[in-house]
């Protein structure tokens, strides 16, 4: 979330209780395709939690909870380190209950999570800062994409280059949100967050992110100009004389490699 509403640090506890916010459409995750929708929840009055549910079918409750500003009690809930690098995810799966409560202590608040901003305010930003939103035209595509190892199975990863009237800036995208930028266009980025890696700052997505085209922004020239160096992309033909196949498994809940299985008898 923002950095003026902390990330609140969860107990050891598999219940969670709050305001339910921002409940997102159902979404495929790119490697799995398994289906889930994103949420934000309230619990307490300056602490925000993201939740990613992966029993789609609850998300008229959640829809209902949001709707009505209604407080609930989210029951059978694990939860991870969360990726925009401040707190913890709550993660949601088919044995997770939802039921209204009304013993909250605090009143219900709208998470700071759609503050707009630019290039240039968030080049004075450190890492590991939350980006509500910022509007961007795509000045370049690195060509090909990356594969990169995290918690324990391979991710594709894109990284362009982002331009507003104030500055560019490099942007990381990562698994289904990959391909979803084209060249010369223009989009609304809800949900971003800043790394750095060798004294660089750049934004990079979250599981939270939302990419949504838009018109051309004011004051940029129509002709795209932007000189990037980077290594060439070599292809290579030939014949094909052996193939090699990896598995890794992947809680289809929390998200976490398994290194030990068991498979059903």
């Amino acid at each position: 979330m923002a950095s003026e509403a902390k990330k609140v640090k969860l107990e050891d506890t598999t219940t969670v209780t709050g305001y339910i916010h921002n409940v997102s459409v159902v979404k495929v995750s790119a490697l799995k395709k398994n289906k889930y929708f994103n949420a934000v929840i309230q619990v307490s009055r300056d602490d925000f939690c993201d939740v990613v549910v992966f029993s789609v079918e609850k998300r008229m409750l959640f829809l209902q909870a949001q709707n009505c500003r209604s407080a609930v009690r989210l029951s059978g809930v694990s939860k991870e380190p969360s990726r925009s690098g401040e707190g913890v995810d709550v993660l949601c799966g088919r044995r997770t209950d939802v039921a209204v409560v009304t013993d909250v202590t605090f009143s219900y608040r709208e998470p700071p999570s759609k503050s707009k901003t630019t290039v240039s305010e968030i080049r004075k930003m450190s890492a590991r800062q939350h980006i509500g939103e910022v509007t961007v035209r795509i000045v370049h595509l690195k060509a090909g994409t990356d594969n990169v190892e995290l918690q324990g199975r391979p991710v594709e990863t894109q990284s362009v280059i982002v331009q507003d009237g104030s500055g560019k800036i490099r942007l990381q995208l990562w698994e289904s949100q990959v391909g979803q930028a084209l060249f010369g266009k223009t989009y609304k980025f809800s949900n971003l967050s800043t790394r750095e890696f060798n004294g660089e700052l750049f934004v990079t997505t979250t599981r939270q992110t939302s990419i949504e085209q838009v018109g051309p922004l004011p004051g940029l020239g129509a002709i795209v100009s932007c000189e990037v160096r980077e290594d060439p992309v070599i292809s290579v033909c030939g014949e094909v004389i052996r193939a090699e196949v990896a598995v890794s498994r992947t809680c289809g809940n929390c998200r976490c490699a398994q290194t030990e299985f068991q498979p059903k008898k």
